[in-house]
């Protein structure tokens, strides 16, 4: 066996990410369990079959196996990018029977570490405030634009962060008569507040509607503490559901559809 970690678009915001387990003997095997143990994370992350028995992987072939990774270990001296990585993989094949192996899994994309960061940047931005945002979008009539709101909850606690900027995604763009807000300071002892961001389509072609993965994430660039990165706001399925009716409809009335 050989093994490698990955993690496809789809499962950017969920913390799943791909054991890659590769078949390098003459013989099938049929892999019942594989769990991924790293030191950047709490625990492991194990892989739960959807058949009994396990999958089959034929001699010379991969298979991907989809794991959800545990908390993050933040308070961890060891660096992210140095830390390695193992998968235990317990098998049956006709030649050897029932066995189990543990081999080190290769990292090409820096999935794991790159999850971690932004695990730790939550949890450090979590402790200072929750950005939440609302599931309506505020729509202006003949303006073609929307106003997408965001609660600021601060946490009562002694840390502060700061809220660099806010990024443009494969649907939404910045509505050039009202920037964004930029470079605010939130103390954990502040009172609540509300953020606006006022948004136009980014692009007006169905096939983006369709094959969307993350143009309804807002990403928002944040330092909280020792980690500093970009984490994707996640609203959930009716936020998404009105920003694709808004798209549509800006599209439509402006005669842009395609």
């Amino acid at each position: 066996m050989s093994a490698a970690v990955d993690q496809g678009r789809a499962h950017y915001t969920d913390r799943v990410v791909n054991l890659l387990i590769t078949n390098i003997s003459r013989d099938p095997v049929l892999v019942t369990s594989a769990t991924l143990h790293s030191a950047l994370y709490e625990g492991a992350a194990d892989w739960k079959p959807t058949r009994t028995g396990g999958t089959r992987v034929a001699a010379g072939s991969t298979v991907s196996l989809p794991a959800e990774l545990p908390p993050a270990q933040c308070s961890a001296g060891q660096q992210a990018e140095a830390a390695t990585h193992r998968i235990t993989v317990t098998m049956d094949s006709e030649r050897s029977g029932l066995s189990t192996v543990e081999v080190r899994a290769s990292d090409p994309h820096n999935v794991l570490s790159r999850n971690h960061s932004e695990d730790c940047l939550a949890q450090a931005a979590a402790s200072v405030a929750e950005l939440r945002i609302d599931q309506t979008l505020k729509v202006l009539p003949g303006s073609g634009s929307a106003v997408v709101g965001i609660a600021v909850e601060p946490s009562g606690g002694k840390d502060s962060m700061v809220i660099e900027s806010f990024g443009t995604t494969t649907l939404l763009d910045e509505d050039g008569k009202h920037a964004w807000p930029r470079d605010l300071r939130v103390h954990g002892t502040d009172p609540a507040s509300r953020l606006n961001l006022h948004i136009v389509p980014m692009r007006c072609d169905q096939h983006a509607l369709a094959e969307d993965k993350l143009g309804t994430r807002i990403p928002v660039s944040i330092a909280a503490g020792r980690w500093h990165g970009v984490l994707r706001l996640n609203a959930g399925h009716e936020f998404d559901r009105a920003v694709y009716s808004f798209i549509t409809e800006a599209c439509a009335a402006a005669g842009q559809t395609g």
